[in-house]
């Protein structure tokens, strides 16, 4: 198929990219899953369960949908603040990493057939974005490669905890 790479061209080429902008006009996470794991800065429409990984602020940035004045705005911002936006970048790696980690979704998976199969075993605790990132910008030293952008990213949770309570 003509412009299809090979995955490991793919991989190579994700450190080259300024930020990834993934704008659907209905949910699709794979369009912002490879990019946070490659530690790419990453803009996302707000729709579907998008802002569950992509956490405005946190992980990324989200905007609206058919706004093309917001998601240039955002693209603007993304480019003159490299910076901070490669340490949220770094946050949404660590929690892709985890959210999706194939050990870990196997153990939910199963633990959810083993609640549908015997109701006195207890379902799975949700896994919790914003608990998990709590950890990790609360507390920086016990994060992997969460470095100083965490300042502003730690401001930002600080607010938005606030507003969520």
């Amino acid at each position: 198929m003509p412009g299809q790479l090979a995955l490991s061209e793919v991989l190579e080429s994700w450190p080259d990219f300024d930020c990834a902008i993934h704008v659907p006009l209905s949910e699709n996470c794979g369009g912002v899953v490879e990019p946070l794991l490659a530690a790419v800065p990453t803009i996302a429409g707000n729709v579907g369960g998008l802002p569950e990984v992509v956490i405005d602020g946190l992980t990324g940035r989200l905007v609206p949908i058919r706004n093309p004045g917001a998601l240039a705005e955002s693209i603007f911002e993304s480019l003159t603040n490299p910076e901070e936006h490669r340490g949220m970048a770094r946050l949404g790696r660590e929690l892709v990493a985890t959210m999706f980690d194939v050990r870990r979704t196997a153990r939910e998976v199963y633990q959810v057939y083993c609640h549908i199969l015997d109701r006195a075993q207890d379902a799975p605790p949700e896994f919790d974005a914003r608990l998990f990132l709590a950890d990790r910008v609360l507390n920086p030293s016990d994060a992997c490669e969460v470095q100083s952008p965490c300042r502003t990213t730690r401001d930002t949770f600080d607010e938005q905890m606030h507003q969520t309570a």
